[in-house]
C-alpha cells in the first residue's frame, strides 16, 4: 500500500513541475532557461523510474495476494462442500456448484484486491488535485466540485439494477454449468435414446436466458459509462470557459489554466473510475452473496465432542441398532440393525434387490478410509461384471487378500461366498438369517430359496 501511495504522490508531482517551466522559468529571463528545463527533464524521468517501480510492486503483489485469497477461499469452499449431507446434493446441480467455486470467487478476489487499492489511489489523488486546485484558483475549482454530487447520484442510482442484473447473470451461467454437466456425464445415455435434439433445445433455452441478462448487464453499463463520460466533458467545457472569463479578467493567467486542466484529470479521474470500481464491487458482493448462501448451510452431523480417534483397529465390527435412511422424507433403509463380527472372519451379506446391502456396504466403507493399512475389506458385488473364468481368478485371489482380514462380501451371485464363515442374509425386517453356506441350506429359508432361484436357471 505504501507503493501505491507513492505512486500516487508522485502523479501529482508532474503537473506542479509543468507549472514551473511554463510560469517560471519560461516567464521570467530566458538566459538560463534551457539548463532549468534539461534539470526538470531529468527530474521527470526519474520520478517515472520511481513510479513504474512502485506501480510493478503493488501490482504484482496485490495480485499475487488477491490469488492467494482466492485459492483459501475456494479450498474452505470444498472443504464445507465435502461435509454437507447427501440430501443437499439431491437438490444441488453439479455445474452449479461448480461456477461457484470458479467463476463467483474470482470476481470475489478481484473485489478485495483491487477495491481498496482503487480507493485509496482515488482518494489521494482526488484530495491532493482538489487541494492544489483551490490554491490556483478556489473559484474555478468550486465550478468542478459543484458537478461531483450530480455525478455521485447518477453512479448511485444505477448501482442497484447493476447489482441485481448481476446476480441474476451469475444465476443463469450456473444454470448452463448444470445443463454441460449433466448432459455430457449422461452422453451415453442421450444417445441411446437417440436425444441429442432435446438435450439442444434444452441447453438453447439456458443459453438464451443467460444471453439475455448479459444484455441486461450491458444496457446497464453504456448508461452508466455514457453518463458518467458525458458530465466529465462538461467540466472540462466549464472549465475551459469559466477559466478564460478569468484570464480576460486578469484574475488567472494562461501557465495557471494549462496547469489547472492537467489536474482536472487526476481530480475527475476517480470519477471517471468510480465506473469500474462500481462493477468490480457488484461483481464482488454477488459472489459473496452467492458463497454465503452455501456456507451457511450446515452439516447434518458433527463429530461428538467425546469422540475418540481410532489410532489402530484390530478388525472387530460391530453395529448396534443401526438405523439409515438417505433423506428425513424417504423411509429407512436399514433399521435397528444389530450384529458383531469377530476379526478375522469372512462374512457374506445377501438378500432381495433394495434390503439396504449397499448401503450397509456404504457405512462401513466411510469408517474404513480412515485406516492406515486396512484390517477390514469391503467388496460390493466384485465380480458382478465379469464371465465364470475371470470370476474364478478374482475370486481366488480376493480369498487370498481376505486372509487374516475381517472381510465383508455384498453379493447377489451366490456362487461367490460358498467359502464365507458366516452368511447374514438381510429382509425388509433386518437380519432374517445366519450361518455358513451349509447351515443355511439345510434351514430351507430365505437364502436357501435365492439358491435354488438361481441355480435353477
Amino acid at each position: 500500500m505504501a507503493c501505491a501511495l507513492a505512486a500516487a504522490a508522485i502523479t501529482l508531482v508532474f503537473p506542479l513541475l509543468t507549472r514551473y517551466i511554463t510560469k517560471t522559468v519560461l516567464a521570467g529571463d530566458l538566459t538560463n532557461a534551457l539548463g532549468e528545463i534539461y534539470k526538470v527533464a531529468v527530474l521527470m524521468v526519474g520520478l517515472v523510474a520511481v513510479q513504474m517501480l512502485c506501480n510493478y510492486i503493488f501490482d504484482y503483489y496485490g495480485h499475487a495476494m488477491g490469488a492467494q485469497m482466492e485459492s483459501d477461499l475456494r479450498l474452505e469452499l470444498f472443504e464445507h462442500l465435502q461435509r454437507l449431507p447427501l440430501g443437499f446434493y439431491d437438490e444441488a446441480r453439479t455445474g452449479e456448484l461448480m461456477s461457484r467455486l470458479t467463476n463467483d470467487l474470482f470476481s470475489l478476489a478481484e473485489m478485495y484486491h483491487h477495491c481498496p487499492e482503487d480507493i485509496v489511489l482515488n482518494s489521494v489523488k482526488f484530495v491532493g488535485a482538489g487541494a492544489i486546485l483551490l490554491t490556483i484558483n478556489w473559484k474555478l475549482t468550486l465550478v468542478v466540485l459543484l458537478f461531483l454530487p450530480v455525478v455521485a447520484l447518477f453512479a448511485f442510482g444505477l448501482s442497484g439494477r447493476m447489482h441485481r442484473a448481476r446476480l441474476l447473470s451469475k444465476e443463469r451461467i450456473g444454470a448452463i454449468n448444470a445443463q454441460v454437466e449433466d448432459s455430457l456425464a449422461g452422453i451415453r445415455l442421450v444417445k441411446s435414446f437417440t436425444g441429442e435434439n432435446l438435450e439442444i433445445e434444452k441447453f438453447a433455452r439456458e443459453n438464451r436466458s443467460f444471453l439475455a441478462s448479459r444484455k441486461d448487464i450491458y444496457r446497464n453499463e453504456s448508461y452508466f459509462s455514457q453518463g458518467i463520460g458525458a458530465l466529465v466533458q462538461l467540466i472540462t467545457v466549464a472549465v475551459v470557459i469559466c477559466g478564460g472569463v478569468n484570464i480576460i479578467a486578469g484574475s488567472l493567467d494562461l501557465a495557471d489554466l494549462i496547469t489547472f486542466l492537467l489536474y482536472i484529470g487526476h481530480l475527475v479521474q476517480p470519477v471517471i473510475h468510480l465506473t469500474h470500481m462500481v462493477k468490480q464491487y457488484q461483481d464482488g458482493i454477488t459472489g459473496f452473496e452467492r458463497f454465503m448462501e452455501i456456507m451457511a448451510i450446515e452439516p447434518d452431523t458433527e463429530h461428538s465432542p467425546t469422540a475418540v480417534e481410532l489410532s489402530h483397529a484390530k478388525g472387530d465390527v460391530e453395529f448396534r441398532k443401526v438405523s439409515f435412511k438417505y433423506r428425513d422424507s424417504s423411509d429407512y433403509v436399514l433399521k435397528d440393525l444389530s450384529f458383531s463380527v469377530q476379526a478375522g472372519e469372512y462374512v457374506a451379506v445377501v438378500g432381495t434387490s433394495g434390503v439396504g446391502k449397499t448401503t450397509l456396504c456404504s457405512l462401513m466403507s466411510i469408517a474404513r478410509v480412515f485406516l492406515k493399512n486396512p484390517p477390514v475389506l469391503i467388496f460390493d458385488e466384485a465380480t458382478s461384471a465379469l464371465d465364470s473364468e475371470s470370476e474364478r481368478v478374482v475370486q481366488d485371489s480376493l480369498e487370498g487378500l481376505a486372509k487374516n482380514r475381517t472381510t465383508f462380501v455384498i453379493a447377489h451371485r451366490l456362487s461367490t461366498i460358498r467359502k464365507a464363515q458366516r452368511i447374514i442374509v438381510l429382509g425388509n425386517e433386518g437380519i432374517v438369517e445366519q450361518g455358513t453356506h451349509e447351515e443355511l441350506l439345510r434351514m430351507g429359508g430365505t437364502y436357501a430359496r435365492l439358491h435354488s432361484m438361481q441355480f435353477a436357471l
